[in-house]
């Protein structure tokens, strides 16, 4: 483990872990840099919205944050059961 040898995979035996890692690490890192420029923004809009005491966007911000985590949960929910058959309703 301390060389990063993982050994093959077991979805496809023909590469190591470590060429998938590799393989996916560029995404990766987008995706950390990404992140916190993202939260940032979010933050200091939050953040001039609450000294302004705009409420109102502060309430319709947090609505449509709630709506989309409820709607992202509910189809991760189908798309769970419609791949995996084990977890359908009896």
């Amino acid at each position: 483990m301390i060389r990063f040898d993982f050994g093959p995979s077991f979805h496809k035996p023909s590469r190591t872990v470590r060429e998938w890692i590799l393989l996916r690490l560029p995404v990766s890192l987008e995706l950390d840099a990404y992140g916190p420029l993202f939260a940032l923004a979010v933050g200091l809009g939050a953040g001039c919205a609450a000294f302004n005491r705009d409420y109102t966007m502060i309430n319709g911000a947090v609505l449509v944050y709630a709506v989309l985590v409820m709607g992202l949960n509910l189809v991760s929910d189908i798309m769970l059961g419609w791949l995996d058959p084990r977890i359908r309703a009896r």
